[in-house]
């Protein structure tokens, strides 16, 4: 296939668990430059964290693309070292569901390893999966380094695989 290169920022404002934010993203691949807004509700029952969220999917260029989702997220630590997530959307535009499982270990103090497993329903067309195994490293209390394999259905967004390099940079530390 070929070679593409995207940059993305996050930002998001909370206020005692209600968020909203804002995502973009910027590609060679022209046709996946994506903005995303959104908002929802965080919080914690016994011991599950919870997020319950609507995000609105723009493509400036390609915008028959356009959709909405909702969200809902749930985690739970199993000891220090380890945690499950399961994670289910809803596009409500082209009324199709989705669900994500996944596991992370933490092998120490600055490493985890995880993997992620998803079911996706795409309208007029066969189910597609997607997985992906990799590794996140902390370089900082602010700045983190993931290093990814991603791959999925023949059908799929990356039928063949590809290995992904994210470089992350948490800002929220700064205003603490």
């Amino acid at each position: 296939t070929g070679n593409v290169t995207d940059i993305s920022a996050y930002g998001e404002l909370d206020f005692g668990g209600v968020y909203a934010g804002l995502a973009a993203l910027k590609s060679t691949d022209d046709l996946t430059d994506e903005l995303a807004l959104g908002f929802g509700y965080r919080g914690e029952a016994a011991d599950l964290s919870y997020d319950l969220g609507y995000t609105h999917y723009f493509y400036p260029n390609d915008t028959a693309s356009e959709y909405g989702e909702l969200v809902l997220g749930v985690e739970k630590g199993f000891g220090d070292k380890v945690t499950a997530t399961l994670d289910l959307g809803y596009d409500v535009t082209n009324k199709a569901a989705n669900a994500y499982i996944g596991a992370e270990f933490a092998a120490s103090e600055k490493l985890a390893i995880s993997a992620n497993f998803g079911l996706y329903e795409v309208p007029g067309a066969s189910n597609e999966t997607e997985w992906d195994l990799g590794a996140t490293y902390a370089l900082s209390d602010e700045v983190g380094v993931d290093l990814r394999y991603f791959d999925g259905s023949d059908d799929a967004e990356y039928p063949d695989g590809h290995v992904g390099l994210a470089l992350t940079w948490d800002t929220s530390k700064l205003l603490n």
